[in-house]
């Protein structure tokens, strides 16, 4: 995912993580963290970057296909997410990823 450079990408909340590199699309993010259980993006602000980061375990992971819910879990380059009917009686509404139109 877009990401901000240098010192911005090694700090989450505020606080120093460790130094991270950046890349372009998230897909390649994932592949260079080698995760064991796939990754998940993460929401860090409003047109912001976002995080692609390794899911802890294998029944906790959204594998870049599912977005909102709990979790903030946001969508690839080119997808947007697709909230189901549910959305609106529940404020942990979780949806798919779907391709971007237009």
């Amino acid at each position: 995912m877009a990401c901000h450079t240098g010192e911005d990408c090694a700090r989450r909340q505020g606080d120093f993580v460790r130094p991270v590199s950046c890349f372009a699309a998230a897909a390649a993010a994932c592949t260079a963290a080698s995760c064991e259980h796939g990754c998940d993006i993460y929401r860090t602000e409003i047109g912001g970057p976002k995080l692609v980061l390794c899911a802890p375990n294998a029944s906790s992971t959204g594998h870049m296909k599912v977005c909102g819910g709990i979790a903030n879990w946001a969508c690839p380059e080119n997808m947007t997410c697709e909230l189901g009917p549910e959305a609106a009686n529940t404020r942990d509404a979780s949806g798919r990823c779907v391709p971007a139109t237009g």
